[in-house]
């Protein structure tokens, strides 16, 4: 029977923490194996390929695919890192046996060993498994039969692309083959393109994470060639918004003050990046006088003629494009929600959704999410700031021009594929 689960880190400063690391030979063990050497911890490596770690680390002990109740006897942790990756071919019943069956058997051996914490690195691709690479499905088919166990030291991590130090592994590993000027560059733009997990925050969650299904990426916090491309395009789409169409801002300025009383443009305090206030502009759809309160809360008899027009063709937001040059909001990120809306903040904040700016537009909007479930709503906005990218941003600005729904209901990021 495992003993109760405990946190790692909180062992560090009473007595060493012994981590068993399956998959070792493969990238990712590698680069896990210094750092977790050097942070104080005890490591035996797992591996079916012995030859290939012999020369790395000498003096750490070595066990096949074949002993696991020796190599996980006495540790504290169990990093379930071996799969059949995608660089490798197979049938789908190859990668079964190397995925799902493996990760089960290791699990099984975990528990019968009393080790206080299973953690299987997973992908962020499982969550696009339907129809997808073996690798993608049989990860997903892992998560489920791991999770079927109910099993309280279970800690299952979805990764991105994994990096470390300016290495990285897969198609981020091709700014390798670059001269070394040119490599940090290139690696930057190929993380924008894809998420990522630093090994850093990996060690970090091995320490201190709980039990349970948790998505570990970097969410671009700190990527260079994301920030410059989602600030250059912000700018470009203000100034086509305020040269090229002048006229139409002062056209639907004088509809909405001609349609009904009130002012043409209202200022309206929003909740931004970090849970600052600022002034959020945006075409007045509603009579004078309507209660501030979330759209879905107001009657549709407030709505003014014009402002029907408007919400359908998404013309309302137009004078947004002011607070993308102040910086205020990002053309694409979670709807800024109103002070009134503590529910929706609380959850925010919670999930690190305060964290970005919002946006004109996100993936909630284009999946026909709003704001009447705040803990679904921000739900949503986390598996869009755990998967962003330039790719995915590009994909909802489309949707958004074509007034089109992109997955409606489905998640991103969950451990399940069913629509919601």
């Amino acid at each position: 029977m495992a003993r109760p689960f405990c946190v790692l880190g909180a062992k560090t400063g009473g007595g060493s923490v012994l981590i068993v690391l399956t998959g070792a030979s493969g990238f990712v063990a590698r680069m896990l194996v210094p750092r977790l050497l050097a942070r104080g911890h005890d490591l035996r490596l797992v591996t079916d390929r012995p030859e290939v770690i012999i020369g790395a680390w000498p003096t750490l002990p070595r066990f096949g695919t074949d002993d696991l109740a020796t190599a996980f006897s006495g540790a504290d942790c169990v990093v379930h890192l071996a799969a059949r990756n995608n660089n490798r071919s197979g049938t789908l019943a190859e990668f079964r046996a190397d995925n799902v069956e493996a990760a089960v058997r290791a699990r099984l051996a975990a528990r019968a060993a009393g080790v206080q914490r299973f953690i299987f690195a997973s992908s962020i691709n499982a969550a696009r498994a339907k129809g997808g690479a073996p690798y993608d499905q049989t990860k997903h088919e892992a998560e489920q039969a791991l999770l079927a166990a109910d099993d309280p030291t279970l800690s299952i991590y979805r990764l991105g692309t994994v990096h470390a130090a300016g290495m990285a592994a897969g198609r981020l590993g091709r700014a390798q083959r670059l001269p070394v000027p040119l490599r940090p560059i290139a690696l930057s733009v190929l993380m924008s393109l894809r998420p990522t997990t630093s090994i850093g925050r990996l060690c970090d969650a091995i320490e201190t994470g709980g039990p349970g299904f948790r998505v570990l990426t970097d969410r671009q916090d700190d990527s260079v060639t994301y920030a410059f491309a989602h600030r250059a395009f912000d700018l470009l789409f203000s100034a086509i918004v305020i040269f090229g169409f002048w006229w139409l801002l002062l056209g639907i300025w004088v509809g909405v003050k001609l349609g009904s009383p009130g002012p043409g443009v209202l200022a309206q305090d929003r909740v931004g990046r970090n849970g600052r206030i600022f002034r959020c502009y945006k075409f007045r759809t509603m009579a004078e006088g309507t209660k501030v309160a979330g759209t879905h809360e107001v009657p549709e008899s407030a709505v003014t003629p014009i402002g029907r027009i408007l919400r359908r063709a998404k013309l309302d937001e137009l004078p947004q494009v002011l607070n993308l040059i102040r910086g205020d909001m990002a053309f694409v990120g979670p709807r800024p929600c109103l002070p009134v809306q503590t529910d929706l903040i609380a959850a925010r904040q919670a999930r690190g959704v305060l964290k970005v700016r919002p946006g004109i537009t996100g993936w909630a909007q284009v999946n026909g999410i709003d704001m009447r479930d705040p803990e679904r709503l921000a739900r949503v906005d986390e598996d869009w700031l755990n998967e962003r990218s330039l790719p995915l941003d590009a994909k909802i600005i489309l949707a958004t021009f074509l007034g089109r729904r992109v997955l409606r209901g489905v998640r991103i990021g969950g451990p399940s594929l069913q629509d919601e």
